[in-house]
């Protein structure tokens, strides 16, 4: 006797298979065969679900990366940022050197053309003098040539 035969019988009497355990036994192959089947179907699907998983696992390391490499450019963005605006404070330092210079550059200019126009009038009140200097060597040496001759005639 059988495992199944004394589960199905279990006085443990020796009996001959009747029609009741006839339909018992297709009634087992038949759950037999549902669980087979919806083991299958589970089996299908679990391997659906790993693969959804390992490429959802996959797309979550791809993003990893994407967020790690724009972190990345987002520090690099604000380090730029930051250079730039030293640029700009230091430009704007020179801007206003350079506004200094022109505005010295425009009192020299003032003061060369004062002091160009008082060398010009020097110049001219020189070549008066050296006209006055000329004259005056000239009366000197007319007093002279007279002082001679008045001499001379004494």
């Amino acid at each position: 006797m059988t495992l199944f035969h004394i589960m199905l019988n279990p006085g443990g009497e020796p009996t001959h298979v009747s029609e009741h355990q006839q339909t018992c036994h297709q009634d087992i192959h038949a759950v037999l065969r549902e669980m087979s089947a919806s083991l299958a179907e589970q089996r299908v699907e679990m391997r659906h679900l790993q693969r959804e998983n390992e490429a959802q696992t996959t797309k979550l390391k791809e993003l990893d990366l994407q967020k790690t490499a724009l972190e990345k450019q987002k520090t690099a963005l604000e380090k730029q940022k930051i250079a730039l605006e030293k640029q700009k404070i230091a430009l704007e330092k020179q801007k206003i050197a350079l506004e200094k210079q022109k505005i010295e550059g425009e009192r020299l200019k003032q003061e060369l053309q004062s002091q160009t126009a008082t060398l010009t009038n020097l110049e001219s009140q020189q070549t008066e003098v050296d006209k006055l200097k000329q004259q005056l060597q000239s009366i000197v040496e007319k007093i002279m040539v007279l002082t001679i001759c008045s001499e001379n005639d004494l």
